[in-house]
Order: C-alpha cells, then structure tokens, then sequence
C-alpha cells in the first residue's frame, strides 16, 4: 500500500519532482523502520523518511543505508507528552485558520472529501481523558485520544504528527541558518 501511494504521488504531475517526506509514528511496531526499509527497496527517488533523533540533535540527515533503519530511531514517537503538544499546536492551527486541505489530494480510500469528514469527525472526538488510578494515592493519569467509545483517530494523529514535524523542521532549518549567519558561512 504504502509503495503505491508514494508512486501515486510521484506521478501527479505536481509531485513529479519535489522531495517527499514521509514522517511516520515511530512505535512498538517498528512500522517507521518497516516503511523505511519499504522505500528503500523500492528505489523510488527523492523520498525521505522523518528522522527524529537527528532533527532534536539539530543536524538533520535522512538515513541512508538499511542498518540506520535497524535501530528503530526513524520516525516520530508518540507519546502522552508529545500528544499534548500536538494537541495544543492544532488546536493553534485550526484557530487560526491556518490548515488547508490540498485539492488534488488522492486518497487510498473514498474522495477527498470523504476523508476530510472522516478526519473532522476524528477531531471532535479528540480530547483529554482522566483515568482513574489504579492505587488510592496515584495521581489521575490524563492521556490524550480520539479512541473513546471504539472510535478510531488514525487520520488526525497522522496530520497532527505531520505538523509536529513540519514545526521541529523548520525550527531546526532556521536555526541552522542563523548559526551559518554567525559564523559567516
């Protein structure tokens, strides 16, 4: 699946040259380093794979061998901390009318609009849950989902995820620039 949507994209006659960046939840599944490896196999060009070690570390380069792929290190983790400030940088963006849906978008499944209500569902239902403790005195745990009443919040993980990243990235690209600006480069 995931080799035929990057293909797809890659035809689109506005996608034929243009990097591509893949950022993928990096979990117990290792479906990050499995998604690598995918692309990697596969040969398609300019096509790379979110790397959140490297980006915090401020020196950003796309693994490019398999073994760097091994490590589990490709992607981005989700976890009760990062969904909150997920959570709150959407909230940002839709406040500030800021997120657009590309028109040329071509979903695996359904229309484009399909899966925009799908994800506009998803974000209704997307909120703080309290949990009770498990001990007298444990602290209420308040974790972060859209997956009350068998609910599903793949989509909105995706894009909140998505922009985490586009966030860090361009963070890290600027203040690449500046250090470059400092030291005369």
């Amino acid at each position: 699946m995931l080799i035929e949507h990057v293909s797809r994209l890659r035809n689109h006659t506005h996608l034929q040259k243009i990097p591509i960046v893949l950022v993928v939840e990096s979990n117990l599944g290792f479906e990050a380093a499995h998604n690598a490896r995918y692309i990697m196999e596969a040969g398609i060009d300019n096509v790379e794979i979110a790397h959140e070690q490297k980006l915090n570390n401020k020196a950003y380069v796309a693994p490019s061998t398999l073994n760097d792929y091994a490590t589990n290190s490709v992607g981005i983790r989700t976890t009760n901390l990062s969904k909150e400030r997920m959570y709150i940088q959407m909230r940002e963006i839709l406040e500030d009318d800021t997120l657009r849906v590309w028109e040329h978008a071509q979903p695996r499944e359904g229309t484009c609009k399909e899966q925009v209500g799908k994800l506009v569902r998803q974000m209704h239902n997307y909120s703080a849950v309290h949990s009770d403790p498990k001990l007298v005195f444990a602290p209420v745990r308040r974790v972060f989902t859209g997956k009350a009443m068998g609910e599903q919040d793949d989509l909105l993980i995706a894009l909140m995820i998505a922009m985490l990243y586009r966030r860090l990235f361009v963070q890290a690209v600027l203040a690449d620039e500046e250090q470059n600006t400092r030291s005369g480069l």
